[in-house]
């Protein structure tokens, strides 16, 4: 599966990771979906309508965004890097931009009831019985006594043992597009003990199936990086 990376090279290694929509459309039978390449696409469920669009970046018309929406749906695209991981403590800085545009009525991660929202960024690591995933989430507003770590442990036949921690990074609707910048390895070394943070997938993800509603956002490039160099 290709890389697609937009990097300067510097000691003959890229500088940056970037993971963009320039691409060419794709789809599969039976569906009524197209999404850019190299990403895969997958959706949870028979039920509710999926619509993925690749826009021009407002602030930036050379670069593309993706604009997901799910009605009673739930969705993913994603890109399977097993077969090529990648270091993370080589590009540790991960950043992104994105905008909530319509929340899921009702959505909260502390429920699995109701474990709907707009936009979600995964990675997933490797560990030997299984993978461990960090879930960088914009949520619905809080209620009393919600939290914003929230870990989950599922089973699967295919892929062992997952333990998911969620990150609710923001809440509510914004007007603005609003920028993420978070250090890969120092999340992956606090909730994590049994695999190394070396990256073998990554998601995109948005859903309103658990609420039976609407979950629309926009979402730019996921880009890892070397940090800035300490003056």
């Amino acid at each position: 599966m290709a890389l697609v990376s937009v990097a300067s090279i510097a000691a003959g290694e890229e500088s940056q990771k970037v993971f963009g929509f320039h691409g060419p459309l794709v789809s599969r039978w039976l569906t009524n979906v197209s999404w850019p390449s190299p990403w895969e696409y997958q959706k949870a469920g028979l039920g509710g309508d999926v619509r993925i669009t690749v826009e021009a970046d407002p602030q930036n018309p050379h670069q593309r965004v993706l604009r997901l929406r799910a009605v009673r749906a739930s969705f993913v695209l994603y890109q399977d890097l097993r077969s090529r991981p990648f270091a993370a403590d080589r590009y540790p800085q991960l950043s992104w931009g994105w905008k909530a545009l319509t929340l899921p009525r009702g959505g909260n991660a502390n429920y699995d009831s109701t474990n709907d929202q707009v936009l979600q960024v995964y990675l997933a690591f490797r560990r030997s019985d299984g993978y461990d995933v960090i879930g960088y989430v914009w949520d619905n507003p809080a209620r009393e006594g919600d939290k914003d770590v929230i870990h989950r442990t599922y089973n699967s036949l295919i892929f062992g043992r997952v333990e998911l921690y969620t990150l609710v990074l923001r809440r509510g609707t914004a007007e603005d597009w609003l920028t993420e910048t978070r250090n890969v390895v120092e999340d992956h070394d606090k909730y994590f003990k049994g695999s190394h943070p070396h990256v073998v997938a990554i998601g995109i993800w948005c859903d309103s199936d658990h609420t039976s509603s609407v979950a629309e956002g926009l979402i730019g490039p996921l880009t890892f990086s070397q940090p800035p160099a300490k003056p």
